[in-house]
């Protein structure tokens, strides 16, 4: 008898005589299929709080036990709604948290990030940006490891959705990802916004962080906000040629910056 679960339910069920195929509406039966949904819950508890020394890549195997799939039974069906229904108020979900402890929140309070913005937070970590308020901005990141496309039918299952595009307008100032990273990767980022700039962050306080850098009369590395750009406080500049930024900032800055023109810094 074909289920559609990724696990078996081991029970002494009550048969046909063809012995093929379970009496689903045999109250014996019945009442072995009522008691799956906790039985396998607490198994699942188990296993994931059992893993906490392990690299929470190793948890993915356990996250493929999940009846992600419905059966063509109503009764088997009902099973995998009661399995969804307590799973997603259990802290089962993997956060990102950058420390040695792992934290596990349930699934409706985790949230998925962007993929390229991942690639921007990974290559920030390796430059030595501290990370560990990553779930300050009101929500909890789902770990990497899991944040992937190959778990997406687990994920969409249980829940997890994506961040509300929001949270960026927190998250990259509030994790220091504009003046606490290279060049390369600050450049990566804008790329990264202007990429998404009318899908995602043209309606968002994403507009009004200090986002653009210019260089300062004092030669200093300073910020100016997209929306203080549009009221034209200021105007940000850059040159095409590289080699003669440098030389516009000294004149700017000799010329008390006319019109409110500024260079980004060379």
């Amino acid at each position: 008898m074909v289920t559609n679960f990724p696990f078996i339910i081991q029970a002494d069920f009550l048969l046909a005589s063809s012995r093929e195929t379970i009496l689903l509406d045999n109250k014996w039966n019945q009442g072995i299929l009522d008691c799956v949904p906790s039985a396998f819950v607490s198994v699942f508890i188990l296993l994931v709080k059992s893993s906490e020394d392990a690299p929470v890549s190793s948890l993915s195997r356990i996250f493929g036990f999940i009846p992600v799939n419905s059966s063509p039974y109503p009764a088997l069906s009902a099973v995998r709604e009661t399995i969804k229904a307590k799973l997603v108020d259990e802290n089962i979900v993997p956060c990102e948290s950058y420390l040695e402890q792992k934290i596990f929140q349930k699934p409706p309070e985790v949230g998925r990030l962007m993929p390229p913005f991942w690639d921007i937070l990974k290559k920030a970590r390796k430059e030595g940006l501290g990370l560990h308020n990553l779930s300050s901005h009101g929500r909890h990141v789902l770990s990497s490891s899991l944040d992937r496309e190959n778990y997406d039918q687990v994920l969409n299952f249980l829940g997890v959705r994506h961040v509300e595009d929001e949270w960026y307008a927190k998250c990259i100032p509030g994790s220091n990802l504009i003046l606490g990273v290279s060049e390369e990767l600050y450049l990566e980022l804008l790329l990264f916004l202007a990429e998404k700039w009318r899908s995602n962050f043209l309606n968002t306080n994403i507009i009004y962080i200090p986002l653009l850098k210019y260089a300062s009369l004092n030669g200093d590395v300073s910020l100016y906000s997209v929306n203080e750009v549009r009221r034209n406080v200021g105007k940000v500049l850059a040159s095409r040629e590289p080699d003669y930024t440098s030389w516009l900032i000294d004149w700017n800055r000799e010329f008390r910056y006319s019109g409110g023109r500024f260079f980004v810094p060379s």
